[in-house]
């Protein structure tokens, strides 16, 4: 899904795959600076929730590049891309861990979304 005012055109599959990477290294970048200028902690919540499926397609994209990988014989980057693969798992469970904590800082509270909701 391209990003407002990032103009996107048809490319070959290897641009593709580096305009999609772009797109996310920006919405990334969007993430941070919502963040940082955000007044209250009531979007934590959704924050890190937005963190956390972001940690799950990259997963899920990890895996299908390590797919390549292995299609390609490369066993270096096939061991490379299975160590970010399970860094990524492991970085989606503390995110879980930290939504529901700050969802449950929220209803205790009474700021915020106390929702514990994923994106897809």
């Amino acid at each position: 899904m391209p990003i407002e005012g990032v103009p996107r055109t048809p490319a070959a599959p290897v641009d593709g795959i580096f305009d999609a990477a772009c797109e996310l290294v920006l919405a990334a970048r969007a993430l941070e600076r919502e963040s940082v200028a955000a007044p209250s902690v009531a979007s934590l919540p959704a924050g890190v929730g937005a963190v956390e499926e972001a940690l799950e397609a990259l997963r899920a994209a990890t895996d299908a590049l390590d797919a390549l990988a292995v299609r390609a014989g490369d066993e270096r980057t096939h061991r490379a891309l299975d160590t970010l693969f399970h860094a990524l798992s492991t970085a989606g469970r503390r995110c879980e861990e930290a939504r529901r904590t700050a969802a449950l800082r929220s209803a205790r509270t009474g700021q915020g979304s106390t929702s514990p909701r994923r994106i897809a």
